[in-house]
């Protein structure tokens, strides 16, 4: 048996076995075995959130019951987990015998890591297990999603849901990503700016502007923002020396419908047919076309073609696009819990009984 311990680098623990030696995943063959076999497996939220520490509910429903004494392990990116010190709950249903709830509190992933997550559930030592994936993140430029909640945001931001959806509604782009690139590139923050002059809600970019502007001439630009530095920029902001009458950036629902014009700008670059070749050339049908864009709003379309020349279907590994991989899994991960696609209330309460720890 190969064990080695390892320290904080992994979201299940501080110390954790990590064992090589563990009952294999099953193969396609006995998969289709097991699907005679009436248990299964799933979770909430039902996807891995970056964004946030969250709790994470496994949920084990057996119909021949859940025996006290069941197994079940985490492999975490390709390494089952021995916790000697556990820090999740398992929760039996005192007026269901079928069911177990596993309660992972205050669960962290890391949006740069690879997060490959299975839960193993095995109803006796000799069974084989029933596998469980914690699935990415849902999201679509394309798909539109009204907006249930904007979570931490939903107080204190400076436009309302329904602002939100009904610019995004009329340009056709899908609500809740809109609302995840505000939180992850400002966090609501309509007087933003960052070191590299990206301005306001959207942060446009003094590049990314300069396309913008091309179709909204009409839109007010304060040159001074190109001849300031960051200090200098944010000091004129805060004392509404430069404000949304003297730059259209600063003006809320501008900055949204000027990001999603850029976003649409990128749409077509990547609709282009030398771009379109070189994606169905990598992906075949499968063309991540919502996370190329989002990396692309972060990064440059440039740069993430040639990510993807280099790298193939590993363009996101790319060591270029290193902020870009965690700015599309936070984005995504904002848009899921932005949505209504999971609403349920935590599958467990305090009449049941924590029967181990």
């Amino acid at each position: 048996m190969c064990v080695g311990c390892a320290g904080p680098t992994n979201p299940f623990g501080s110390k954790v076995w990590i064992n090589s030696e563990f009952k294999k995943i099953p193969s396609e063959s006995e998969t289709r075995e097991l699907a005679n076999v009436s248990a299964q497996v799933k979770s909430f939220p039902q996807t891995k959130l970056y964004h946030t520490p969250y709790d994470l509910i496994v949920q084990i429903t057996d119909e021949a019951g859940v025996p006290k004494d069941f197994r079940y392990q985490v492999v975490y990116n390709g390494d089952v987990l021995e916790n000697w010190w556990k820090t999740e709950k398992i929760v039996f249903d005192d007026h269901n015998p079928h069911i177990v709830n596993i309660v992972f509190k205050n669960l962290s992933l890391l949006a740069e890591r690879e997060n490959d997550i299975k839960i193993l559930y095995y109803r006796s030592a000799a069974a084989l297990p029933v596998v469980y994936s914690l699935a990415p993140p849902k999201c679509s430029m394309d798909e539109i999603l009204k907006i249930d909640s904007l979570g931490p945001f939903e107080h204190s931001a400076p436009l309302a849901k329904n602002e939100i959806e009904q610019i995004a509604i009329d340009n056709n782009v899908n609500p809740t990503l809109i609302a995840a690139l505000i939180a992850q590139e400002s966090s609501f923050d309509p007087k933003a700016i960052s070191w590299a002059k990206a301005v306001g809600l959207t942060q446009v970019t003094p590049i990314a502007n300069k396309e913008i502007i091309g179709e909204k001439a009409q839109w007010p630009v304060d040159n001074r923002i190109n001849e300031m530095n960051y200090m200098q920029i944010k000091a004129r902001i805060f004392m509404n020396k430069i404000n949304a009458q003297t730059d259209w950036r600063l003006d809320k629902a501008k900055s949204l419908e000027g990001g999603i014009l850029f976003i649409k700008k990128l749409k077509n670059y990547w609709s282009q047919k030398s771009s379109v070749r070189l994606l169905k050339s990598v992906f075949k049908q499968n063309i991540p076309w919502t996370d190329i864009i989002l990396a692309s709003y972060n990064s440059g379309a440039y740069r993430v073609k040639k990510s993807i020349k280099r790298n193939r279907k590993q363009w996101l590994q790319d060591h270029e696009l290193k902020e870009a991989k965690k700015y599309v899994r936070n984005i995504r991960s904002y848009c899921y819990a932005f949505s209504d696609l999971e609403r349920v209330e935590p599958p467990y309460n305090s009449k049941n009984k924590i029967v181990k720890k």
